[in-house]
């Protein structure tokens, strides 16, 4: 699967980016997408939630994912993996790494394309996983 890593950065030298706006590129793919979120440390209101989700390693629904991503401040680490169902080969991985970047790799590439139109700091990956 194509690879990508997002490095866009704002004024403060932080990311101008999170996970939620990788989802809403991702379009009703993600949204009917069933996820898996591992490894996850993020910061906000609903990020208590996602941290537990995760821990417990459990699929969620797409809009459920949605949801908590709008109500996460910041994404510093995390595996995001998103199928068709629960346990389906992943069409698309999300990962948040140590609020630096976030890796992408999809079976999609209008999504890629998306991505690279969306944002300035986009750089090809050589792996397809990190």
């Amino acid at each position: 699967m194509p690879a990508i890593t997002i490095h866009d950065v704002g004024n403060s030298g932080a990311l101008s980016f999170d996970l939620v706006h990788i989802l809403l590129l991702s379009g009703p793919a993600g949204a009917a997408s069933w996820w898996r979120c591992t490894g996850v440390e993020a910061f906000g209101p609903l990020a208590d939630e996602l941290n537990c989700l995760a821990d417990r390693g459990s699929w969620i629904e797409g809009e459920r994912l949605y949801r908590l991503a709008e109500g996460i401040l910041q994404v510093v680490d995390g595996d995001f993996v998103g199928a068709a169902e629960p346990g389906a080969e992943p069409w698309i991985r999300i990962k948040a790494v140590d609020s630096s970047f976030f890796f992408v790799t999809t079976k999609d590439g209008d999504l890629i394309a998306r991505i690279k139109a969306t944002y300035s700091d986009v750089r090809d990956s050589l792996d397809d996983d990190v």
